[in-house]
């Protein structure tokens, strides 16, 4: 069944009579925030988390978390790194007054010394997915900032040749070897 307006009063009466969020949002095919959000217009106090939902994260982590999104690390990765919901800690992020940036993966800018990192990083020999994965951003936004800083892309043979590993006939049964 999915959730529609007419449903509100419903999700509210079912839950001040004990519906856990979760079930509600499981029953109505939506996000437990969409129940919370549905709860709080219909009046309803929430009742407070009995440990089923996410873990609570730690006063050092928020702290962490905070350098961590104003140093350039993306939201979702750092959501992804920690075990919570992007929306969880977009709001934890607000609530120590750190702005959010635009959603807009594109317009999102690293720091000089960020680009510089990357490009020497490349050019020592390691993947645009290694330097997204220890930034925490994606490969794709790696590539665009080498490109802006003028570092040429590897062919894939010249990554292969800097891995160590050439590949053996063609097709979807490839193999690769370790060159000598």
């Amino acid at each position: 069944m999915s959730f529609t307006r007419t449903h509100g009063p419903e999700v509210a009466r079912l839950y001040e009579q004990g519906a856990r969020i979760a079930d509600l949002a499981r029953t109505y095919a939506m996000d437990r925030e969409t129940v919370r959000y549905a709860l709080r217009q219909h009046g309803v106090a929430l009742r407070q988390d009995r440990g089923g939902g996410r873990l609570a994260v730690a006063p050092a982590n928020i702290a962490e978390l905070t350098r961590a999104y104003k140093s350039g690390a993306p939201l979702v990765g750092l959501a992804r790194r920690h075990h919570h919901c992007a929306r969880t800690l977009a709001r934890w992020l607000g609530e120590q007054g750190v702005k959010q940036r635009p959603r807009n993966a594109w317009s999102f800018r690293f720091t000089p010394a960020q680009e510089q990192r990357f490009a020497e990083l490349y050019l020592a020999g390691a993947t645009l997915t290694e330097i997204a994965r220890e930034y925490s951003t994606d490969k794709a936004l790696v590539a665009k900032a080498l490109e802006r800083n003028g570092v040429p892309r590897r062919s894939t043979w010249e990554s292969r040749r800097l891995r160590g590993t050439e590949k053996l006939g063609h097709g979807p049964r490839m193999r690769l070897r370790a060159t000598p």
